[in-house]
């Protein structure tokens, strides 16, 4: 089981109305219950959409990242659009 699958879980569980939500390094951490890999502090590009399973966790229910800062420790996610067509 991916130790991501939690998050995951926080994000498919957040009420319908929520657009986006910031999320601080730490309290990542606490909801994965575990550390994020030191390459998630140093490479912004850890945090960028791929097949891997940190990413499927907030992909797959929905969200991208909007905004991030490895200085400061945080991540926006916002909920993804659906387009209509006319």
């Amino acid at each position: 089981m991916s130790k991501y699958l939690n998050l995951n879980r926080f994000f498919e569980e957040l009420p319908q109305d929520i657009n986006n939500i910031r999320l601080e390094f730490d309290q990542i951490e606490k909801i994965i219950d575990d550390q994020l890999p030191l390459s998630a502090y140093k490479y912004s590009e850890w945090w960028q959409p791929h097949s891997h399973p940190h990413c499927k966790s907030w992909t797959d229910a929905g969200f991208i990242i909007k905004e991030k800062s490895l200085e400061l420790k945080y991540v926006v996610f916002e909920k993804k659009t659906k387009k209509t067509t006319p």
